[in-house]
Formats: structure tokens, sequence, C-alpha cells
């Protein structure tokens, strides 16, 4: 789950979330894609209320990494998600007009977060550097870290440098507060 404000407003807000990909193809468990609920805490005497419910951004399947940074103008956000069994990252664009769902910018790089079996590629931490010019992921079932290029201003993810496969269960990411 990821929440971002809408940009101008002081009570309006987007809550993300993504579902854990298919155990295997015979799982009969309904799995989501990526979803928004836009949410109004003027509403219901400033208890707040969800005035948009369950859009759906992205079909299954999409692996549990989002996350999300302010776009180079300042004002503007950028939420990014990763697709499962690919190696696409999709970056939507939040601005004062709400979320652009018409559109959104695709960058194919890196390893694949692959599948069928191996669900545990579609888990862990997916980070985006505060000054938004570094993207990191763990990918838990082989073992790495990614870290990629990424354009603020364009929301396309490009560079990859992958890691050897000398961890164990990779999960956590995180950078500094300085982005380094």
């Amino acid at each position: 789950v990821l929440i971002v404000p809408k940009p101008g407003s002081d009570s309006i807000y987007y809550i993300f979330t993504t579902h854990r990909p298919k155990q295997n193809v015979n799982d009969p468990q309904t799995v989501y894609g990526l979803e928004y609920n836009e949410v109004n805490l003027n509403r219901s005497g400033g208890l707040g209320d969800i005035t948009k419910k369950n859009n759906v951004l992205l079909n299954p399947e999409v692996s549990s990494k989002l996350s999300a940074v302010k776009n180079s103008n300042g004002v503007d956000y950028w939420v990014v998600a990763h697709k499962f069994n690919s190696n696409e990252f999709c970056a939507f664009r939040v601005t004062s007009n709400g979320v652009d769902t018409a559109n959104y910018v695709s960058s194919t790089v890196g390893e694949i977060h692959s599948a069928p079996g191996e669900t545990n590629n579609g888990i862990g931490y997916m980070k985006i550097s505060p000054d938004g010019t570094k993207i990191a992921t763990a990918i838990h079932g082989l073992d790495i870290y990614e870290i990629f290029d990424f354009d603020a201003s364009s929301g396309k993810v490009t560079n990859a440098v992958t890691s050897p496969s000398t961890f164990n269960e990779t999960y956590g990411v995180e950078f500094s507060s300085d982005s380094r």
C-alpha cells in the first residue's frame, strides 16, 4: 500500500494497492492488479470517506513492488509499479487533475520478475531515492538487488546494475536521506 497526496489539495489522497501473484497455475484465489482509491478527508464530518474505489491501473499480475517520488517539477508525483512475469516498470503521474489513468510510462529493463512457481520474485521492496535520480529493487527469489537510473521528469527507468546472486533472500532496500 502506498499513499500519495493530490497536488494542490489538503484533503484528497490516493491509496495505491497491489496484490500477491498467483501461487501456482491452479491457484483459485482472485488476484488483483495495481489499483487506487481516492479518499477525501473533509467528507463524513471530517472523518474522511472514499470517493473513488478500486480504480484499476494495471491488470494482474503485478509484483508487490511499489514506490513514489515527486516529479522534477516539484509539484506532481510519480507512482512506480513493476509487472510480474516481466521486466517492465510502469510509472503513473499524479497531478492536480488526479491520477493519469490513460497514459503510463513503460520501461523494460533489468531482470524479469518471473514465475510460475517462484512467487518470491514478486515480493520485496522497490525504492526511489529522495532526489529522484535512482530506483532500486530487491528480487527475493533470485537473491539479487538492482539499481537503475530514474528520470523524475519523464518517469523513465534505465541503466540496470545487477548484483551477483550472493545474498540470501533479499527483501528490503532503502536509500539514505541524502540519496546515497
